[in-house]
């Protein structure tokens, strides 16, 4: 049974260093915070005992509100390097307790344009994103705005957010892949006008923004059918003129990625931000 609550474990902003490892550094957006917030339950943003990284007012006004919270990591001994990892490794020793007690209910995010990690193993993955799709507060919507937005609507955003979770299984399932790639879309997109209509109804300014997924696995079947290259479709249901002046739409591939470790059998669902300017 799938369940009804989401939870995200966010990392830090960062940046890959050229020679190995990353470099963190600020706070995460305001508009990285209010997507969570829209679209997640609960939202865990881990600290560690070598070097704790402020919250910032709002994501520290959403832990005091209970619908945040930052696991504690503790590391023993000395940091064995220099180049941010252990803030990595924070994030994932926090999605494992998780995901421990609550299996499936947790995802993994970080607000960069490629995931990285600090332990990862070498994987398939399912690749899709919305490309100018997703509404999201502007960044001057009061916090408690959304929360009560999300105690109003809730039927709404949870049937996208589990729709997201799930899609990839219907296509890699189906053994016509073309057409239920076609069939998702057209779910998805539904989906997507519900949740900017529902917005719309209540006053929230928003912003179309992009949002790629990742989830590994077992593909192998669906390479052997053809599903392994790019995939793009319109998204045309949405106003263009919201949708910003590229346009809506929607991309999936199953590509090669590091992947962050994760028990056998399972796969974590991993959230980026996207900042490309064209499908590829």
């Amino acid at each position: 049974m799938t369940p009804a609550k989401r939870g995200i474990v966010i990392s830090p902003p960062f940046a890959k260093l050229p020679a190995g490892g990353v470099r963190v550094g600020g706070y995460l957006s305001t508009f990285e915070i209010r997507k969570y917030l829209l679209y997640w339950d609960e939202i865990d943003y881990p600290d560690n005992n070598f070097i704790s990284v402020d919250a910032g007012s709002d994501m520290q006004y959403l832990i005091d509100s209970g619908v945040a919270l930052r696991t504690r990591v503790s590391f023993q001994g000395g940091v064995s390097s220099g180049s941010g990892e252990f803030f990595l490794e924070a994030q994932q020793v926090a999605f494992d307790k998780h995901n421990q007690l609550e299996p499936g209910a947790w995802s993994l995010a970080q607000p960069v344009d490629e995931p990285f990690f600090a332990n990862v193993q070498s994987s398939l993955a399912i690749e899709y994103e919305l490309w100018n799709s997703l509404p999201v507060p502007s960044n001057d919507v009061p916090l408690n705005e959304i929360l009560e937005f999300k105690a109003k609507r809730r039927d709404e955003l949870l049937a996208l957010r589990v729709f997201l979770d799930e899609m990839h299984q219907a296509v890699i399932s189906s053994a016509d892949i073309p057409r239920a790639k076609n069939t998702q879309l057209s779910k998805l997109e539904l989906s997507l006008k519900d949740v900017d209509r529902v917005l719309g109804e209540h006053g929230i300014r928003k912003i179309m923004t992009s949002l790629r997924g990742y989830i590994a696995g077992e593909y192998g079947n669906v390479l052997a059918a053809g599903g392994a290259g790019s995939w793009v479709g319109p998204l045309i249901g949405i106003d263009p003129v919201t949708a910003g002046a590229l346009g809506a739409g929607f991309a999936f591939a199953i590509k090669p990625i590091l992947s962050p470790r994760a028990p056998s059998g399972t796969h974590p669902l991993v959230y980026v931000s996207s900042i490309r300017q064209s499908f590829r």
